[in-house]
This record gives C-alpha cells, sequence and structure tokens, in this order.
C-alpha cells in the first residue's frame, strides 16, 4: 500500500466515493419503489373500477329478476276462471335438462 493510498483513506477520499456509490444505489433502488407503488396504485383503482362496472349489472339482473317475479304473481289474473296470483312456470336446468313446475299454487 503506498503512502498515497494511506492518505486517502485517512482523509476519507476513498470512503467517500464507495459511499456515493451506495447512495446512488439507494437512490435507484427508492425511484424504482415509488415507480412501482405508483403502478400497483393505479392498478388497485382499476380493479376497483372494474369491480364497480362488474357489479352494477348483476344488482340490476338481481333486482329486475325479483321484481318482475312479484309483478307476474301480482298482476297476472287467469282469463279463464279470473284468479289472480296463481302462477307456474315450467323450468328446465340448462345443464342436465331436468324439468319441473315451479311457481305458486292455490291450495283449497
Amino acid at each position: 500500500m503506498s503512502f498515497r493510498d494511506i492518505s486517502r483513506i485517512l482523509k476519507g477520499e476513498e470512503r467517500k466515493d464507495e459511499i456515493d456509490k451506495l447512495m446512488e444505489k439507494v437512490n435507484a433502488i427508492e425511484r424504482w419503489i415509488t415507480l412501482s407503488n405508483k403502478q400497483v396504485n393505479l392498478l388497485n383503482k382499476k380493479v376497483e373500477e372494474i369491480g364497480k362496472i362488474l357489479a352494477d349489472p348483476y344488482e340490476k339482473y338481481k333486482k329486475l329478476n325479483k321484481e318482475s317475479e312479484f309483478v307476474v304473481i301480482e298482476k297476472y289474473v287467469c282469463p279463464q276462471c279470473g284468479q289472480a296470483g296463481y302462477v307456474t312456470v315450467k323450468v328446465k336446468c340448462t345443464k342436465c335438462g331436468y324439468e319441473n313446475w315451479w311457481g305458486h299454487w292455490k291450495f283449497t
């Protein structure tokens, strides 16, 4: 080791160079983390927006389905006997083809 090397070490110049290099790396990592966090936040907002878009039609479907069931039950009047509210429909499982009746019967 030369006198010059010893002198630089004692003055802290060599350590300063090492510290400067490390600080550059730390700053680069911090910039990358900041960008990554911004991208994650942006993605989270997009996922929320997509969730709202998908939820809205489903909620409307559920509401419409529930309302239409009651509309049929409340408004249907049999043209033959005049009885209101007693309706049935034949339903079919679209997977296996099983069929059955579903609805409201009047039990006397």
